[in-house]
């Protein structure tokens, strides 16, 4: 919560560091722990702690994208490799039987 009422502070140094410092949490923590954390604050906190909050919710949400497209590529990739296997196979009973 202290890293959100950083974004009041007059000097620009200040909110800047804040900012990059809520970037590194978000991607640190949790993504459930975030939105449990940051919803409420959404709704209820003012300007300018409410937008560090949907910022911080956005970079969840986007590292949550991240991951699963990571698991969308590696679960392709292991269908493709089962598959190329099961064409093996069949490629080399199919050769082994022609050759009998």
């Amino acid at each position: 919560m202290k890293i959100l009422e950083a974004h009041k502070d007059v000097q620009k140094e200040v909110v800047r560091a804040a900012e990059e410092t809520c970037s590194t949490a978000a991607n640190s923590l949790q993504a459930e722990q975030c939105v449990r954390v940051l919803c409420p604050i959404v709704q209820t906190a003012e300007y300018p702690i409410n937008l560090a909050a949907i910022k911080m919710l956005t970079k969840v949400r986007c590292s949550i994208q991240k991951f699963l497209k990571q698991l969308d590529s590696y679960c392709e990739a292991q269908t493709s490799m089962k598959l190329l296997n099961l064409y093996i196979k069949r490629a080399e009973g199919g050769s082994a039987s022609a050759a009998s």
